[in-house]
């Protein structure tokens, strides 16, 4: 059966084809998915993973993870000294935590792993994929 779809990215896509330790690039079928596929290679996920998920995209539908836990990365544990932003979902701060903008949360976590995604999705885009669907 042709491969219809490829399935790549960081740890998510993974736990679809097991978490293996692997030395080379591999499209390995998804069980249960009929020509679908996950593409699998060497961790971390670097420019050459990526330029061969580009290879692979075209005339397919490509659905791809993007990292997924750089909150934890970034904050599991509590910082010193504390703190605390305004946010529109909860309603309440936590006491004698320090206020920081939303804007910079958000701007760290866009530095250390979103301007990546657009360079890649950009580049996938123009790859030509039949269709591209971000997978959260």
């Amino acid at each position: 059966m042709p491969i219809s779809t490829i399935l790549a990215g960081h740890s998510h896509i993974d736990t679809l084809v097991g978490n293996r330790i692997v030395t080379e690039f591999a499209l390995r079928p998804v069980a249960g998915a009929e020509g679908v596929c996950a593409l699998e290679g060497p961790k971390p996920r670097n420019e050459v993973f990526w330029e061969r998920l580009i290879l692979e995209a075209p005339g397919r539908n490509v659905g791809f993870a993007w990292n997924g836990n750089e909150h934890n990365g970034l904050y599991f544990f509590r910082p010193t000294p504390e703190f605390d932003f305004v946010s529109r979902h909860v309603p309440q701060l936590k006491e004698d935590a320090q206020i920081v903008p939303q804007a910079a949360i958000a701007a760290r976590l866009r530095q250390h792993s979103l301007n990546q995604l657009e360079t890649w999705l950009n580049r996938l885009r123009e790859a030509g994929p039949k269709k591209l669907v971000q997978i959260g």
